[in-house]
Order: C-alpha cells, then sequence, then structure tokens
C-alpha cells in the first residue's frame, strides 16, 4: 500500500512539473506573439521598421504591459526615429482572448516622443502617411486576423518635435528663420475604437488599423495644438492630412495641450480643424511677405497711410 502510494504520490508530482512547463510555455509564447503582432501590424502599416523592447501578458489579472516601442524614421532622415514610446498598459476582457474580437476596456500609451522633419525634398512624416493612405487601399485583413475594441485609448505625456530645414546660406535665414521647435501635449484621448452599432457587437479594427489610428491621431493633435509654434510650412502639411485621416472620421478625439488647459475636440469634426490651421498658414505667411518687403525697402502700412494722407494745396 505504502509504495502503491509513493507511486502515486511521484505521478502527482511530475503532473503538476508538466503543468508547470506547460503554463510556462504558454505564457512564453502568448508573451512573444502579442510583440510580433505589435511589430508586425506596426511595420506594415507605417510603411517602416516597427520594434518593441517587451511585452509581459499577466494572464490572470487580464493586464498586459509593453515596453521601448520604436518606429523608425523613413531613409533620409537624421532623427533617431519617427516616433517612439516608453511605456503601454493595456486591460484586456479575459473571456474575450479567445473570440474573434478581443474586448479591451483600456489602453494607456505613455512618454510618446515624435519627429517631424521637412526639407526641400520632401518630409518623414509625408513618407508615413503615404504608406498610411496605401492601407486604405488594401485588401480585406484575414479571417484569422484578431481584431480589437478599444473602449478608451489614452495617449499621454506627448513631445512633439519639428524640424524646418530651409535653404542653405543667407537667403534661407531670411525665408526660414525657424528651425527646430517642440509641443508638448499632455493628453490624447479616444474612445470606441472599432465600435459600431450597439452593444459589443462592433467589427474591430485589426493591429494594423489601430497602429494607424494612433499616429493618425498623434500628428492631428499636432495640428491642433502647433498653433503659432510649428513652421507654417509643417503645419499647412499636417492641415492637409488631418482632413482626409479616415480612422479618424466619425471618432472625437480630445486633446489637452498643457496641464490646466482646456480640451478641444477634433477628429470627429476634423474639418474644423482644417480650417482653423488655414487661417493660421494665412497669417504666417503674410507675416512672412510683410517682412521681406520690409527689408526689400519699404514697409506695406507706411505706404498705405502716404496714400491717406491728402497732398497739401500749394
Amino acid at each position: 500500500m505504502k509504495k502503491l502510494l509513493k507511486i502515486v504520490a511521484i505521478l502527482l508530482l511530475i503532473f503538476v512539473v508538466l503543468i508547470g512547463i506547460g503554463v510556462g510555455v504558454f505564457f512564453y509564447n502568448i508573451d512573444s506573439l502579442a510583440k510580433r503582432g505589435i511589430q508586425d501590424g506596426g511595420t506594415y502599416a507605417l510603411g517602416v521598421p516597427t520594434t518593441v523592447g517587451s511585452v509581459s501578458l499577466h494572464l490572470f489579472s487580464g493586464q498586459m504591459s509593453l515596453s521601448e516601442l520604436d518606429v523608425a524614421n523613413p531613409r533620409g532622415f537624421a532623427a533617431p526615429h519617427f516616433i517612439a514610446m516608453k511605456k503601454g498598459e493595456v486591460a484586456v476582457t479575459l473571456d474575450s482572448l479567445n473570440k474573434d474580437i478581443v474586448d479591451i476596456p483600456t489602453l494607456t500609451l505613455s512618454g510618446i516622443d515624435l519627429n517631424l522633419e521637412r526639407s526641400l525634398s520632401g518630409s518623414n512624416y509625408g513618407r508615413i502617411i503615404e504608406n498610411l493612405s496605401k492601407l486604405k487601399r488594401s485588401s480585406a485583413p484575414s479571417e484569422k486576423e484578431k481584431k480589437f475594441i478599444i473602449r478608451e485609448l489614452t495617449i499621454e505625456n506627448v513631445t512633439i518635435h519639428a524640424d524646418l530645414i530651409g535653404a542653405p546660406g543667407p537667403l534661407g535665414q531670411i525665408v526660414n528663420p525657424v528651425g527646430k521647435v517642440n509641443v508638448p501635449i499632455e493628453r490624447i484621448t479616444l474612445r470606441d475604437i472599432g465600435k459600431t452599432g450597439s452593444g459589443s457587437g462592433g467589427t474591430g479594427v485589426t493591429m494594423k488599423e489601430l497602429s494607424a489610428i494612433v499616429v493618425q491621431a498623434v500628428l492631428a493633435a499636432a495640428a491642433d495644438k502647433g498653433y503659432g509654434t510649428l513652421p507654417g510650412e509643417i503645419l499647412n502639411d499636417l492641415k492637409s492630412a488631418v482632413t482626409s485621416f479616415d480612422g479618424l472620421k466619425n471618432l472625437p478625439v480630445a486633446v489637452v495641450g498643457r496641464a490646466g488647459e482646456a480640451v478641444t475636440m477634433i477628429g470627429g469634426v476634423v474639418e474644423n480643424v482644417g480650417k482653423t490651421a488655414g487661417d493660421v498658414i494665412d497669417k504666417v505667411g503674410k507675416g512672412l511677405v510683410d517682412g521681406i518687403g520690409g527689408l526689400l525697402g519699404g514697409n506695406k502700412d507706411d505706404k498705405k497711410d502716404e496714400k491717406k494722407t491728402p497732398p497739401k494745396k500749394p
């Protein structure tokens, strides 16, 4: 009897060890699969290499964390990356993991660093936007591809670096005196991404589409909060691009530039962003023309004043 109990105990121990190994392999594989999905989705959508430092899924708590996401800069541009993120936190509804559409109550991306570069030969954000437009024209996703509904997406602690590289020499400095500028954004919030109709019966978005929406939201926020700071050429480019972002249509985006600043809404009312940006561009252009006019001899306002003053009678 003792021998039988000993054999049973050994078998139970082996069974427990095998379960432990199986769980460990499962967790390792699910982490690596999630990491590969994020990297592949970002690379496909943006057209440049996308890497993630680490992904960790805590299955029993329904939480996932990721760190050090890096989207490479297109070739020919100097910044070390186009966009980078320090960390991300995801809450997952566990019973949706084995379904075609995964429910994500909250997704928070923190420490975003975006580089906007524009030169005489083009811009890095122009290349990215062009790649995003190709995604829109691509074929329907595979039936095996997971989709997601994100109830609340928060992008926080964003820093946008803009670098306008003008013509070389003294003339370039006169026409384009602005070089590098920074635009801080405290928070960008989007809700019900991929959710259509009522309840949880939405169509969902793929990882490629989610990657595109995140980049589009940050670029739209840059256009909204960059008035008076971003160089006119870059602001004008972003204004034109934002109006074409299908991923943000009917998806209002709340943006806070700095702590204590009023929230502005873009995305669902994207046309207003374009109109306001256009007004700013007009002012920038007018200031440039007036400045050059003064350098070349005379001020426009002075000439108007001369016309208003009637000549003295003899």
